[in-house]
């Protein structure tokens, strides 16, 4: 029993990792959704929605580091937790 909980410890921290990896990868397209040429898009309004967008794309980053640096320090600390 103690390797499949060995084995179930690290397929979480690897996905606490891909969280975190997302985060990155979500906060990168936030940064270059907001340098985004107004040019490229002709509709009507599009800047505002690029930008909320963009924040929302900031957001998602934010909770995913948050989510995934807490599950990582939750398996290093062996908390009880699911």
């Amino acid at each position: 029993m103690s390797k499949f909980f060995n084995f179930l410890r690290v397929y979480l921290m690897v996905g606490c990792l891909f969280d975190i990896a997302l985060a990155v990868g979500c906060i990168i397209a936030g940064v270059f959704l907001s340098d985004l040429d107004n040019d490229l898009i002709p509709v009507d309004g599009a800047a505002s929605v690029k930008k909320y967008v963009a924040i929302g794309f900031y957001v998602l980053g934010g909770i995913c580091i948050v989510c995934g640096v807490i599950g990582m320090f939750a398996f290093w600390k062996k908390w009880k937790c699911f």
